[in-house]
C-alpha cells in the first residue's frame, strides 16, 4: 500500500487507524461470532509515506461463512487532544473478502457464539411498482 496514492487523508487529517475485522457465521444452526480486530495506526508524512509492516491470523471455522472487513478512523489533532472525525456520511468501510470454509459446523463450538435466526427473518414486503402509481 502506497499512503500517498492509496489512502487520502482528509484535510486536517494526519493519523488515523486502518481496523482489519473478521466475522464467522454458522448459517446451518444460526449462530455468529465477531473474532478479534486488529488495529493498525498510522502516522501520514510527506517524506517518508510508508505503511506499517503487520500480519495477523483469524480463526477460520469448518462449515462457516467468514467475512474480512477493513474501515478506516480519521483522526484530527487539536489543542485539546484527537478527535474522530468520522460520521453517518464519512465512514470508510469495505468487505475484503467473504466465503464458506470447506467442511461442516460444529454446533457444539457455535451455539457459544451470538444467536441469529436466519430461517424465519420476514422481509419488509415492498409493493409492486404498478401498485406505487
Amino acid at each position: 500500500m502506497i499512503l500517498k496514492e492509496d489512502l487520502k487523508f482528509p484535510i486536517r487529517t494526519k493519523k488515523c487507524k486502518l481496523i482489519l475485522s473478521h466475522a464467522a457465521y454458522d448459517l446451518t444452526n444460526g449462530f455468529y461470532n465477531d473474532t478479534e480486530n486488529v488495529v493498525i495506526d498510522i502516522v501520514y508524512n510527506d517524506q517518508d509515506p510508508k505503511f506499517p509492516a503487520f500480519s495477523t491470523i483469524f480463526d477460520l471455522h469448518p462449515g462457516c461463512f467468514s467475512v474480512v472487513s477493513i474501515s478506516v478512523q480519521f483522526i484530527e489533532t487539536t489543542f485539546i487532544g484527537d478527535n474522530f472525525i468520522n460520521d453517518k456520511d464519512f465512514n470508510p468501510v469495505a468487505i475484503l473478502s467473504c466465503y464458506i470454509v470447506d467442511g461442516i459446523a460444529d454446533k457444539s463450538i457455535t451455539e457459544n457464539w451470538h444467536e441469529m435466526n436466519f430461517k424465519n427473518y420476514q422481509m419488509p414486503q415492498l409493493l409492486p411498482p404498478a401498485a406505487i402509481e
